[in-house]
């Protein structure tokens, strides 16, 4: 079986993975390295839409161009050392499985991330008059030169079983044994968990959500400098819009479930319960990767911040929906810290101080 947590930055998707890493006989990579393969921009997702349901023959280049820039720039975002070394040359076999057609050209309309350096505005006008000077000396002169290009168009079935492959062969590349549970973060998007579930043959998708006023406070006063990939500079209002876009709609599936952060601290017992017996495993070693009783400073972080009691108040009004009922367990637990100690733990860090 395969399981994904996700959620959408600083939600507390590694307190789900602690939770579910107490169980036995759990592979899961090091804490932060993240499976980022199907949902990352340019990744296995964008690849299958533009090979397989799009089918645009511009585009199909451009997708199979920038897949093989990412594995090559940013290779696997962790992946290439907890794959012994071994993720960039499966991805390129992989891509090269996938391609059906290469040839030097040029389409008439490149994208800007493809575009050589003599592309940029001031090397185009240089371009341009060296281009006309020369042509007259030689009509079949090309400036700037032609660059690979590539072509591949296949059924879902033939994709979906050239993919399964490579991600089997990543696997085992990372010392997994296929055959038993592979615990994965950010395996499946969180807005669309449905994702990527056909490239398996038994998978699960967990969605980790998070209070919104303690989400804004996390990502625009404690930790903007990690936070950049969303609203973090204090505009609340952009916040909303996000956050609301981001919660825009639920499936409804046995495979998926939402689960929030903050029932794992304050009800660890039966959120753990319930998530586990959904996923059938029995935990070994409970509270010790994941301990409520740190992670609830954590929590409740809006409090510690009264100069920004106004946009905590729109945020009530504006996502009330999505808030969590922290005074049902006010006498519950217990809450120290030093809010200029806050911090964002990670399972099994129970060495930290408060």
């Amino acid at each position: 079986m395969i399981i994904g947590v996700s959620g959408y930055g600083a939600t507390g998707a590694s307190a789900v993975l602690g939770v579910i890493e107490e169980c036995k006989g759990i592979q899961s990579y090091n804490y932060g390295t993240e499976f980022q393969l199907f949902q990352q921009p340019d990744g296995i997702l964008d690849l299958y839409h533009y090979l397989v349901e799009d089918r645009r023959r511009l585009s199909i280049s451009t997708a199979i161009a920038r897949f093989k820039r990412d594995i090559r720039s940013n290779r696997g975002r962790g992946l290439q050392k907890q794959t012994g070394n071994k993720l960039d040359l499966l991805s390129y076999n992989y891509i090269d499985e996938l391609t059906q057609a290469t040839w030097k050209g040029r389409s008439g309309y490149e994208a800007a991330d493809q575009r050589h350096f003599l592309d940029t505005p001031f090397f185009r006008r240089i371009n341009n008059v060296f281009q006309r000077t020369v042509s007259r000396l030689n009509p079949t002169f090309i400036w700037p030169p032609d660059s690979k290009r590539y072509y591949s168009s296949f059924l879902k079935e033939e994709f979906i079983s050239i993919t399964q492959n490579y991600i089997k062969l990543v696997f085992e590349a990372s010392g997994f044994d296929t055959s038993g549970i592979v615990l994965l973060e950010q395996l499946f998007p969180p807005t669309s968990p449905l994702s990527g579930m056909d490239f398996f043959e038994d998978a699960r998708s967990i969605v980790v959500e998070r209070d919104p006023r303690d989400l804004f406070v996390l990502t625009n006063h404690l930790m903007p400098h990690l936070s950049r990939f969303m609203p973090n500079r204090g505009d609340v209002n952009a916040f909303i819009a996000y956050y609301k876009g981001l919660h825009r709609s639920k499936v409804q599936d046995l495979r998926v479930r939402y689960v929030n952060y903050e029932e794992f601290v304050y009800n660890y017992d039966d959120a753990s319960n319930e998530l586990l017996q959904w996923l059938k495993l029995k935990s070994e070693k409970p509270r010790t990767l994941f301990v409520p009783e740190q992670s609830i400073n954590n929590t409740l972080l809006f409090r510690n911040y009264p100069e920004i009691e106004n946009d905590i108040r729109i945020i009530e009004k504006e996502l009330d929906e999505f808030l969590f009922p922290f005074e049902k367990y006010e006498n519950t637990m217990k809450i120290k810290r030093d809010i200029h100690k806050a911090f964002v733990s990670k399972p099994g860090d129970t060495k930290l101080k408060i």
